[in-house]
């Protein structure tokens, strides 16, 4: 997940600072449109 994050930071991404849950992360595209980033599942 980190690097999946670093790389959506990288192309203009950003992380809000209210983060709602533990096992995602919460990131807002240039637009501002939330989406997550959870872990593959297995």
């Amino acid at each position: 997940m980190e690097k999946t994050v670093a790389e959506c930071l990288e192309f203009g991404a950003t992380k809000p600072q209210f983060q709602p849950g533990d096992g995602w992360i919460v990131l807002a595209d240039p637009e501002g449109h939330l989406f997550c980033v959870c872990p593959e599942r297995s």
